[in-house]
């Protein structure tokens, strides 16, 4: 123990069950053979001394959750032991006071917040076995940069998913989560059967990490919403993702707007959304995607019958490709809202396209920039 002690030295720990210490020093010095001598500065244990059977103890109590730092280690030859110097830091209050009811919240959302790997730790911990929480959201947890959630906090938070089984929407927008989180929340969701929505947008997820959690998509069974938007993904992630839409039968709502998705990547969507039927939502906006990609796109639309909403928005779709498109709308009975606005397509191209719902007697809203 001394020498993990002193190879912790400098780092934030947690104690996650209630702790108690001795205010009598020499009291304390009749116990074993390590001291801890605590600084409480920044944190106020409780006074339990009158409850104690040893009242000279002065005992005091720390409740679960306290966070320490591990300042010094040293060895006493006159009393013959080794002093651990520990200082109790300061709780994170905003936090703290959204745990103290978590039991009675079905919604916990903290935004704008410095969260350190402790406070994440801790975080999971009450959600682990928590019974009515069904929403976290850690939305934009701060414009710092280094408090925004790392990989090893999604990890924290992917572990207590593994456990948990009333968390339906999980918000982890605006973070600083790349592959190695995502990897560890694809994994959680594995086993976990009941979360529907998982927000991961604006965050540093690349191919890698897009490849985990397609693996995902094709075994679970509860996720209905998943958003990847602001993200790094490029072909090859949007290719695993694709194959995973040929299986799945849940998911009916996939962000990959603003990412690196070319041709290439549209194209395998586009041969998925032949096979899946049960997609109502697929956003695509703001990607690299020319007509080539616009065209096997508009081919999928003439085989499929669940689609709904269609964001190709902010690509470098030309009339070529919305020609395409508007083949596709003779056909697709299903399309309810199209949006090409801010792309490269003339005016007589989008009449073309703007005009053919009509034609067809067929409600479609078709976006245009102004």
């Amino acid at each position: 123990m001394i020498e993990h002690c002193k190879k912790a030295i400098g780092t934030k720990k947690c104690w996650f069950g209630f702790t108690s210490t001795s205010k009598n020093r020499r009291k304390a010095q009749d116990f074993g053979n390590t001291l801890f001598i605590i600084d409480i500065s920044f944190v106020s244990g409780l006074d339990i001394s009158q409850y104690s059977n040893f009242p000279q103890e002065e005992e005091v109590l720390f409740p679960a959750g306290t966070k320490f730092q591990i300042n010094h280690v040293e060895y006493d030859e006159q009393q013959n032991k080794h002093n651990i110097y520990i200082k109790l830091l300061a709780k994170n209050n905003i936090l703290q006071q959204q745990l103290e009811n978590i039991d009675s919240m079905t919604t916990l959302r903290i935004e704008k917040n410095d969260f350190d790997d402790i406070d994440i730790e801790i975080l999971s911990q009450s959600i682990k076995d928590n019974q009515t929480v069904t929403t976290l959201d850690l939305y934009h947890n701060s414009t710092k940069q280094f408090s925004q959630i790392s990989d090893n906090q999604a990890i924290a938070l992917a572990n207590a998913l593994k456990v948990n089984q009333t968390l339906i929407h999980l918000g982890l927008a605006r973070q600083q989560i790349s592959d190695k989180g995502a990897q560890a929340l694809g994994d959680a969701l594995k086993l976990n059967q009941t979360l529907i929505t998982l927000q991961l947008s604006f965050n540093q997820i690349s191919d890698k990490g897009a490849e985990r959690v397609a693996d995902v998509l094709k075994v679970n069974r509860t996720l209905l919403t998943l958003s990847l938007c602001y993200n790094n993904i490029a072909d090859k992630g949007a290719e695993q993702l694709a194959d995973a839409l040929k299986v799945n039968r849940t998911l009916i709502t996939l962000g990959l707007s603003n990412n690196n998705i070319s041709d290439k990547g549209a194209e395998a969507l586009g041969d998925a959304l032949k096979v899946n039927q049960t997609l109502i939502t697929l956003q695509l906006g703001a990607n690299p995607i020319y007509d080539k990609g616009a065209e096997r796109v508009a081919d999928a639309l003439k085989a499929n019958r669940t689609l709904t909403t269609l964001d190709l928005n902010n690509n470098q779709i030309s009339d070529k490709g919305g020609e395409h498109l508007a083949d596709a709308l003779k056909v697709n009975r299903s399309l309810i809202t199209l949006d090409l606005s801010f792309n490269n397509i003339s005016d007589n191209g989008a009449e073309r396209i703007y005009w053919y719902p009509f034609y067809l007697e067929l409600c479609i809203v078709i976006v245009f920039a102004d």
